[in-house]
């Protein structure tokens, strides 16, 4: 979720359905796919579509760090819209 300040609306990104290998780290690759997003001026919909695909693609492998390419977490973000 993303609260718009701009537009006054909450904004909530599609879910994803993957099989967890490790739940570490999986906040902290939202957050920076989010950031990442919003400072490439994303629209915020973009953006929290980016984040959530980021926050997604972590929890499918094991350890403290998402390997996904930003290539590859766009390619999961447009999956869903």
């Amino acid at each position: 979720m993303l609260y718009d300040g701009r537009a006054r609306a909450v904004v909530r990104s599609h879910r994803h359905v993957v099989q967890v290998v490790d739940r570490v780290g999986g906040g902290d690759s939202f957050a920076a796919g989010l950031i990442a997003a919003l400072l490439a001026d994303q629209a915020p919909q973009d953006a929290v579509e980016f984040a959530a695909a980021a926050g997604a693609l972590k929890l499918a492998v094991p350890g403290d760090f998402g390997r996904a390419t930003a290539d590859e977490v766009e390619r999961l973000a447009r999956q869903c819209t």
